[in-house]
C-alpha cells in the first residue's frame, strides 16, 4: 500500500501543541501562514521545503498549526471508510476563479457570438476533444487525428484502444443529449458504465453492474503496481452511492456552488469506486453532467480532460492528498479548479483564433469568387487545407456538422461548382477532395 509520508508530530512537545493550538489566529496574521493556507495550497511534502517563520522550532510545528487551520474547514457528505468525514475549504484564490469564471463564461458566449452553425460545429468538436483525451488519460494509444478519423468517418474499432475512445464519445452523446434533465439514478449510473466499457473488459459481465466484495478491486498504479486506495466494503459503498446520487440530484437541503459540487462528484466517484474498471472515466462524465445540467449549459465545449492529461501525475497526486492527508478534498478541488481555468482559457483562444481564420478566408474566397460560404463549408475548406490528401462525403459530413442529409449534399455540391472539390468514386461512395485552386488559397 503507498502511503505518503506525513510528518511525525510526536516530536513536538505537549506544551508547544497546546501554546500553537491556544494562538493560532494569531500566528496565522503575524507569520502570515495565509500563503500556506490562501495563496496556494501545499501538501505536506511541499510544505516541508518551504521558509519557516522563526515563530516556529521545526516544520513539524509549521505543519501542525497549518493543519490545525485547516481542520477547521466545513465537513463535505463524502465518508472515509476508516475516519469521519471529509473536509473541504474553498481558498480565496479558488473563490475569485469562480467568480471569474462565472463572469467569463457569460462574457465568452456574447463575445464569440456563436451563430446556430457555429455552435453545433464546435460543441461538436470539443465533444470529441474530451472524449479523447478522457481516454488518453486512461493511457489509449492512440492520437488526437487518428481517433477523430475513426469517429468521423464511423469506421469499425480495431483494437481497445480505438474502443476507448468510441465508447467515450458515445457517452458524451449520451449525457448531453439524452439523459440531460433526468435525475441521477443507479440505473443511469450502470448505464453511462455499459457504454463506457463495452467491449473493452476482460469479462463482458462485469458490465452493467456494480463491483461486489469479491471482486477485489483496488485502485493502484500502473506502472509500480502501488496500491494508492482501497474502496470501501460493497454493502458501505451502495449506501453511500445511494447519498451521492441524492446529492447530485440535489437533494441535500444546502446551497452549494455548481462548480464545487460537481467536483465533489467527481472525486466521490473515484473514491467510493463502484465499478470493477473505468471509475474515473465515468467520474469525470458524471462531473460534465452536472455542470450541463445547472447554468454551465455549455460547459461540454470546455475539453478539461485535455488539460489533466498533460498533467497526469498531479491529478492523481491531488486524489492521493486528498485521500490520505487527513481527508481533506481540498487538495482535488484546488487542483481541478486550475485546470478548469486553464481550459477556459484555451477554449476561448481557439474559438476566437478559429473564427478569425474563417473571416480572412471568406474575404479570400469572396473576392477570387464572388460567393459567401457558410461556416461549416468554411470549416471542410480549412480542414483539407490542414490535410490536403484526407477526403470526405454526405455521410462523414452530416456526422461532422449534424445536418441533415439534403443539406450536406447541397454544401458539398456547391463547393464542389465552384471548384474547390472534387469527386472520386470509391467503394460505393462519392468522395470528396480537395482541388489544387483550394490548396493554392493559402499560398
Amino acid at each position: 500500500m503507498y502511503n505518503i509520508k506525513l510528518p511525525d508530530l510526536s516530536v513536538i512537545s505537549d506544551e508547544r501543541k497546546k501554546y500553537l493550538e491556544k494562538n493560532t489566529d494569531e500566528l496565522y496574521r503575524r507569520c502570515n501562514l495565509g500563503k500556506y493556507l490562501d495563496d496556494e495550497y501545499y501538501p505536506r511534502e511541499k510544505l516541508k521545503y518551504m521558509e519557516i517563520p522563526s515563530e516556529f522550532n521545526s516544520p513539524e510545528e509549521l505543519y501542525f498549526t497549518v493543519h490545525f487551520l485547516r481542520m477547521r474547514w466545513n465537513l463535505t457528505l463524502v465518508k472515509s471508510s476508516s475516519w469521519g468525514y471529509f473536509r473541504m475549504n474553498v481558498p480565496p484564490f479558488v473563490q475569485k476563479l469562480l467568480s471569474d469564471l462565472d463572469r467569463k463564461w457569460i462574457e465568452a458566449q456574447s463575445d464569440i457570438n456563436f451563430t446556430k452553425s457555429e455552435k453545433n460545429y464546435f460543441s461538436h468538436e470539443w465533444i470529441l476533444e474530451e472524449a479523447i483525451s478522457s481516454s488518453q488519460i486512461e493511457w489509449a494509444q492512440i492520437s488526437v487525428n487518428e481517433a477523430k478519423e475513426i469517429i468521423m468517418r464511423k469506421w469499425q474499432p480495431k483494437n481497445k484502444h480505438e474502443i476507448m475512445v468510441v465508447n467515450n464519445y458515445q457517452a458524451m452523446l449520451f449525457i448531453t443529449n439524452e439523459i440531460n434533465n433526468a435525475a441521477l439514478s443507479k440505473d443511469v449510473l450502470l448505464d453511462i458504465q455499459d457504454i463506457v466499457t463495452r467491449n473493452t473488459l476482460d469479462d463482458e459481465w462485469k458490465s452493467w453492474r456494480f463491483r461486489t466484495d469479491e471482486d477485489n478491486i483496488v485502485v493502484m498504479n500502473a506502472a509500480s503496481w502501488e496500491i494508492y486506495h482501497i474502496p470501501p466494503k460493497e454493502a458501505e459503498m451502495l449506501k453511500e452511492l445511494d447519498d451521492l446520487i441524492d446529492f447530485a440530484n440535489d437533494k441535500d437541503g444546502t446551497f452549494i456552488h455548481p462548480f464545487i459540487k460537481a467536483i465533489i462528484l467527481h472525486f466521490w466517484i473515484g473514491y467510493l469506486h463502484p465499478f470493477c474498471d473505468w471509475n474515473w472515466r465515468i467520474a469525470r462524465a458524471i462531473f460534465y453532467r452536472y455542470l450541463n445540467k445547472k447554468w454551465y449549459k455549455d460547459f461540454t465545449y470546455i475539453p478539461i480532460s485535455r488539460a489533466i492529461k498533460n498533467s497526469r501525475k498531479q491529478y492523481w497526486d491531488a486524489y492521493i492528498y486528498s485521500s490520505q492527508e487527513w481527508y481533506d478534498l481540498t487538495f482535488f478541488l484546488v487542483y481541478i479548479a486550475q485546470k478548469t481555468q486553464q481550459a477556459f482559457k484555451e477554449y476561448k483562444e481557439f474559438i476566437l483564433k478559429q473564427k478569425e481564420e474563417n473571416g480572412s478566408l471568406q474575404v479570400k474566397i469572396s473576392s477570387l469568387y464572388g460567393v459567401l460560404l457558410n461556416e461549416r463549408q468554411l470549416s471542410v475548406i480549412t480542414y483539407f487545407i490542414e490535410n490536403p490528401k484526407k477526403y470526405t462525403n454526405n455521410s462523414v459530413y452530416q456526422n461532422q456538422y449534424k445536418v441533415s442529409q439534403n443539406t450536406a449534399k447541397t454544401d458539398l455540391l456547391w463547393l464542389k461548382e465552384i471548384w474547390l472539390l472534387q469527386t472520386k468514386n470509391e467503394w460505393n461512395f462519392i468522395n470528396y477532395y480537395p482541388t489544387q485552386a483550394l490548396l493554392d488559397l493559402c499560398k
